[in-house]
């Protein structure tokens, strides 16, 4: 959004530091083993995103990089199903941009993961595929919770329902400002009086 607002305001050096950070994992995160067991949908919205943002112009990476974003967005799509999220859902334009970068020719390993995205993307377009999840009833711990150092969390309230000295700080505060308000008006009232 901003690259179509203010041209200039996302430079290439942007665009390649999410591509090896998110892709490429440059910090050493294991942040794409975390998508794929936590939302692998999220990490195929970011692909979809620098995808889309190639095709339309405003990034020009090298081919290399652009086939490798393509390749990890197939390989995603490949395994999940498309997300339907807002860049990739039912969009053609995109579908046939990904299926342009991964035709290269003489690539075996290209050709099959071509075959599989575009298996998997007209199995998500088949609207007799679609299901509603089930609500969720109860919550599931599948990982061991791990001991987590620092301050707990706590609940906070509104201002109707916190204790009256709350209440009573709340009120204070509201009352301090806007006596310095009236402090400032009236100091500027008396200054435009002054002789310069």
């Amino acid at each position: 959004g901003w690259k179509i607002i203010r041209e200039n305001s996302v430079s290439d050096d942007i665009w390649e530091e999410i591509v090896e950070i998110y892709i490429r994992d440059k910090r050493n995160l294991n942040i794409r083993e975390w998508f794929e067991a936590e939302n692998p949908f999220a990490f195929q919205e970011i692909t979809e995103i620098l995808l889309e943002t190639v095709r339309k112009g405003y990034w020009k990476p090298d081919d290399a990089t652009l086939r490798e974003i393509a390749t990890e967005y197939a390989h995603s799509v490949a395994r999940h199903g498309e997300g339907g999220g807002l860049r990739g859902g039912g969009n053609k334009k995109l579908e046939t941009f990904v299926e342009q970068v991964l035709s290269a020719p003489g690539s075996r390993e290209l050709d099959t993961l071509l075959a599989e995205y575009q298996a998997k993307g007209d199995e998500s377009s088949t609207p007799e595929q679609t299901t509603v999840p089930e609500p969720i009833t109860e919550v599931s711990q599948t990982k061991p919770t791990e001991e987590v150092q620092g301050h707990q969390l706590a609940p906070t309230s509104s201002p109707d329902n916190q204790p009256k000295s709350s209440q009573t700080l709340y009120m204070l505060g509201i009352t301090l400002s806007a006596a310095c308000l009236i402090l400032v008006l009236l100091g500027y009232r008396f200054r435009q009086g002054e002789p310069r």
